[in-house]
Formats: C-alpha cells, sequence, structure tokens
C-alpha cells in the first residue's frame, strides 16, 4: 500500500494545471499559508466576477464583489435559522424561541457587519505596492469566510431536526452562536489585513482560520491518483477519473474505479470524520428549493445535510473540463447507511447515491503502472 497521508500533487492537479494554462512548476512549491490559498482559490471561483487583487486598481471592486456574494450566502442560512424561530413561535414554544432568534441575530449582525464594512483609501486601497504575503491572506481570509457558510451547515442542521423531532433546540442554538463568534473574529482578522496592506502573524492566520484544528486534514482517500489500484467492499478496480468539487469547507471528491458492468465512484469529503461514499450515477431529481430538506433519488428518500455552491471540473482519461460554477448537496439517509451527491451544472444535474463507508473500507495498492504514476 501506498502512504497518501500528506497533500500532494497528483497527475490529475497536474492534468488541471496544464489544461488551465496558468500556472507552472514553481508554483507547487510555497510555505503553508500559500499551499491554503492555493487549495481555496478554486472556490472562490464560484464568486461572480472573481479576479483576484493583483490588480491594484481593481481591489476595491473585488473586495465589494466577495463582500456582495458572502452577504447573499450568509442570508440564506440565516433564512433557514428564522424559520425555525418563525415555527416554534406558531407553536406557542416561546422560552425556545429566545435562544433561536439570538442565533438568528447573530448571523445578521456579521452579515451587516460583511455589507458595510467602509476601508479607507490606504492599505490594500492605496497606490503603494502591496506586501505579496498580505494579498496571500486576504485571498486566504475570503476562502475562509466562503467556508464559514458551510461551517454553518452542522449547526443548523442540528437545529432544523430538533425541531422536527420535537427535541431541545437550545443547544444547536447556542453551538450556532459559537460559529458565528469565530466567523466574527475571522472577519476581523480580515478588515486587518485591508486596511494595514500587510500581513498578519501566520500563528494568527492560522488559530482564525482553524487551521489547525484538522480542518486542513481530509481522509486519505482525497488524494487518490490516476491509475491507482483500488478495493473497496468487495469491488476491485483502477481509478480513471476524478469529479473536484470545490467549495472550501465543503469540498469533496468523486473518483470513478470501475466502469463496467457498473459505475462505481469513490466519493470523498474534504471534512474529517465525515463518511465516504461507494456511489453510482443515478437518476438526478428536478432543482432542490433551498428551503427543501428532503429529496428522493430512484426512490430512496434522502435527508439534504448541505447545500452549497462552489466550482467543479471533471477529469477523465480524454477529457479535462476545467473548473465551472456549480451548485451543488450533500445527501445522507435518515438510517445514515447511504450518502450521495447532487450536482446541478446549470444546464445538467447529475446524481450519485450509494453506500457510506469509512476511509479503511478503501485500499489502495498504489499505481498499477508504476513507471507512468505520479
Amino acid at each position: 500500500m501506498t502512504d497518501q497521508t500528506s497533500q500532494r500533487t497528483t497527475s490529475f492537479d497536474r492534468r488541471s494545471q496544464e489544461a488551465a494554462g496558468d500556472r507552472n512548476d514553481s508554483d507547487l512549491g510555497g510555505g503553508f499559508i500559500e499551499r491554503m490559498v492555493r487549495r481555496g482559490a478554486n472556490a472562490l471561483q464560484s464568486i461572480p466576477g472573481y479576479a483576484g487583487y493583483r490588480n491594484k486598481e481593481d481591489r476595491r471592486d473585488q473586495d465589494r464583489r466577495v463582500r456582495d456574494h458572502l452577504v447573499q450566502e450568509y442570508g440564506r442560512q440565516l433564512g433557514r435559522v428564522e424559520r425555525v424561530a418563525r415555527d416554534l413561535s406558531n407553536d406557542r414554544k416561546i422560552m425556545a424561541v429566545g435562544p433561536v432568534d439570538e442565533f438568528a441575530r447573530a448571523i445578521r449582525r456579521l452579515s451587516d457587519r460583511i455589507n458595510t464594512a467602509s476601508y479607507g483609501y490606504g492599505g490594500l486601497f492605496s497606490d503603494r505596492d502591496v506586501d505579496e504575503a498580505a494579498l496571500d491572506q486576504l485571498r486566504l481570509f475570503d476562502e475562509g469566510m466562503l467556508a464559514g457558510v458551510a461551517e454553518l451547515d452542522g449547526p443548523i442542521a442540528a437545529l432544523e431536526s430538533a425541531y422536527g423531532a420535537g427535541d431541545e433546540t437550545q443547544e444547536p442554538a447556542r453551538s450556532g452562536r459559537d460559529v458565528v463568534q469565530r466567523l466574527s473574529e475571522r472577519f476581523d482578522g480580515r478588515g486587518r489585513v485591508v486596511e494595514s496592506g500587510a500581513a498578519e502573524p501566520e500563528q494568527s492566520v492560522r488559530a482564525l482560520l482553524a487551521l489547525d484544528s484538522g480542518a486542513d486534514a481530509p481522509a486519505p482517500p482525497y488524494w487518490l491518483d490516476a491509475r491507482d489500484a483500488l478495493a473497496v467492499m468487495g469491488q476491485d478496480g483502477i481509478v480513471d477519473s476524478r469529479l473536484d468539487v470545490a467549495a472550501g469547507a465543503a469540498s469533496l471528491r468523486l473518483f470513478r474505479f470501475t466502469s463496467a458492468p457498473t459505475e462505481q465512484w469513490v466519493l470523498v469529503p474534504s471534512q474529517p470524520g465525515a463518511p465516504l461514499g461507494l456511489v453510482s450515477p443515478r437518476e438526478a431529481p428536478g432543482a432542490i428549493a433551498p428551503a427543501e430538506r428532503e429529496v428522493t433519488v430512484e426512490g430512496q428518500l434522502f435527508e439534504v445535510t448541505s447545500a452549497t455552491s462552489g466550482q467543479a471540473e471533471l477529469i477523465t482519461p480524454s477529457v479535462v473540463s476545467g473548473y465551472r460554477p456549480v451548485t451543488f448537496s450533500t445527501l445522507a439517509s435518515a438510517d445514515g447507511t447511504s450518502v450521495g451527491v447532487l450536482i446541478d451544472w446549470g444546464n445538467e444535474r447529475q446524481a450519485y447515491t450509494g453506500l457510506a463507508i469509512d476511509h479503511h473500507d478503501v485500499e489502495n495498492f498504489g499505481s498499477s503502472n508504476p513507471g507512468q504514476g505520479s
């Protein structure tokens, strides 16, 4: 077996970079912050018009684009919490409304701060050259704020589930407020970089972005490579395709390792501890409304565990699609034995569902053709 516990550049990554035509070998190096910036870059491409901060004349416009997108995404999460608060009020559960309403107000305050942040013409927006490290950190904070939308999914889903089951809603509401507080501190860090045009201490950035909490350590199969020979729950095959969905903390990858007699893919979320999936393509249902929490795929009922936007790229032996904007939803059956993902490319919807598995169920025997591996 090969050791794939560290982040590495695979042949899939190199094909993606070659197709993009905007990177060279020197881009593969760099320190911790630079690696994290590259990891989040594709998620930021989901922001309409986003082009980074290299051009000093466009930096204020880029900042506004990022913040407008974040306000929209946090507003979507706010709507979910407000619905639970309204339902509790309608049910006359007055004592339960308070903590949920406080959770909603915390998200609203954060969204208002993002929307109304006012910066002068110094720092990032000055005429002087801004330190490269500061630009890297700003992109990293942008990705961190975008990832924060997904970080709210856990407590909000727990809140919705508790309300639906008639259980206590105070604890998930408090947990959600704690997440919002961390995101507010993260936005403070972003503001300091914008206002000063200087990099923050790396240890401070790591703490604000929770980079030392395991968030940067997906399960080893996340770095599967083309031609890796796998055994997954009795199914043997060789990896030939990757579908990469980049969306900050909500990122995931699918790897095809059999195509006959049926397609089998390994679904690997980036979140540590999240279940993997042994999944196959299914007939996709219609578009999911933002408030919809359940969906049926080929007769099987799933709960929608998260819904967000990002960029996705499909790499097969003959095709590199390039990254394109997508919206996607992750799925789980009520008993936790099945998982899946729905991906909406705008002109096409895809569904993959199947058995929930552990990363230890994926045996990787390394490249089936070592002379041409990564």
